[in-house]
């Protein structure tokens, strides 16, 4: 907890969007991603897998067999892009201008 007192709305009218808009102090994930789309499309094939095994007996619409199967497209699509965005990741940093913009 701070121990800023709540302010008025005429006194957050005159604050600075410098004041207002302030970047958090934390760290970027450095997870990738390619881990979480390929569990879950792994996920997705496993659940298409029983839904056409148990399509009979359990009387399961052929619309969940189209939602298994688009999980799988998007979840593949996903996961070879995010490994074709972690692979460019150190080629941009390595190509990058060390000199500092001034």
């Amino acid at each position: 907890m701070t121990d800023n007192a709540p302010l008025t709305r005429k006194e957050s009218a005159r604050r600075s969007p410098e004041q207002i808009l302030r970047q958090a102090p934390v760290e970027p994930v450095p997870d990738d991603g390619v881990r979480v789309f390929s569990i879950g499309t792994a996920l997705f094939v496993i659940a298409t897998i029983v839904l056409q095994l148990g399509r009979d007996q359990w009387g399961i619409p052929q619309w969940w067999l189209k939602v298994g199967l688009s999980g799988i497209v998007i979840g593949v699509l996903a996961t070879v892009f995010s490994i074709w965005r972690r692979n460019r990741r150190p080629r941009r940093i390595a190509n990058a201008d060390p000199t500092p913009a001034t």
